[in-house]
């Protein structure tokens, strides 16, 4: 159907109205007889609007009439200009921009939300593999240093060492200085630094103050008692590295453990004394 213009119509509006959608305010341009490039701004009240379909009605051919007489037709005043109202254009392009500030936050916010489920999934991710241990506080830490909240907080270097600890027994393990790092002496003949001397407990600090233990430092015994998660936070932490003056150098843990199974420190088993009566 057609639309006659009437004051603080828009394109968008009138669009919306005959086409059910305001972005569809182009396709209005031609039927209406107005230019492509037609400024929709500049829009007059009293235009008419036809969508496609009624600019491709004909009209109903009607019964001529009787011809009559021709009267004198009496002087038709000049038209005066059409009243347009001023504000029109402002409201226009205060609504172009509202609608478009409207769009751009709801952007954003779908993509705050899209970065929040891929945190969510990565910190899912981590915190499912103890192997991942040291990469998992690592992640939650720079987390926090940008402003975002993990869904757990992260641990305190305390907290950590006591966990590193308590998973392999080594509870009463002495705790160097910070800034202080134990390498042993022959850190180039073995591998990766862990050939030296068995009296040497640590192989210096790791990730987050952690004393590494050294392969001649774990028994056979203790070995054996370490669970599958207790294996993969000493793994997290081998591959975390040591500490040193050029930052943490990693330590591969096949090598370690390929180490560690062959020179371990053997345990005698206590030997109960049985009697027959």
């Amino acid at each position: 159907m057609a639309y006659t213009v009437k004051s603080g119509d828009t394109l968008w509006v009138i669009a919306q109205r005959l086409l059910g959608s305001g972005s569809r305010w182009r396709e209005l341009l031609g039927p209406s007889g107005l230019a492509a490039n037609f400024d929709p701004r500049r829009l007059q009240i009293g235009t008419v609007i036809k969508t496609a379909a009624e600019a491709k009605k004909k009209p109903v051919a009607k019964a001529p009439a009787p011809a009559k007489a021709a009267a004198p037709k009496p002087a038709v005043p000049s038209p005066g200009p059409v009243p347009v109202d001023p504000g029109l254009a402002a409201r226009q392009w205060e609504a172009a921009l509202a609608l478009q500030k409207q769009l751009a936050e709801e952007q954003a916010q779908l993509q705050r939300e899209s970065q929040a489920d891929v945190r969510r999934q990565s910190e899912a991710q981590l915190s499912a593999n103890p192997a991942d241990f040291v990469a998992y506080e690592l992640y939650r830490r720079s987390l926090e240093e940008e402003g975002f909240t993990p869904e757990r907080a992260s641990r305190s270097n305390v907290d950590i060492q006591n966990l590193f600890n308590v998973a392999l027994g080594l509870e009463g393990s002495s705790q160097l200085p910070e800034g202080m790092v134990e390498v042993p002496e022959n850190v180039a003949g073995g591998i990766f630094g862990l050939g030296g001397d068995p009296s040497t407990s640590t192989l210096g600090k790791g990730q987050f103050g952690v004393n590494l233990p050294t392969t001649g430092s774990i028994s056979r015994a203790e070995l054996q008692s370490y669970s599958p998660t207790d294996l993969g936070i000493l793994e997290s932490f081998l591959r975390g590295g040591v500490k040193t003056e050029g930052g943490f150098q990693g330590i591969n843990p096949e090598d370690f453990f390929t180490e560690l199974e062959e020179g371990l420190i053997p345990t005698l088993t206590p030997t109960r004394t049985q009697y027959r009566l």
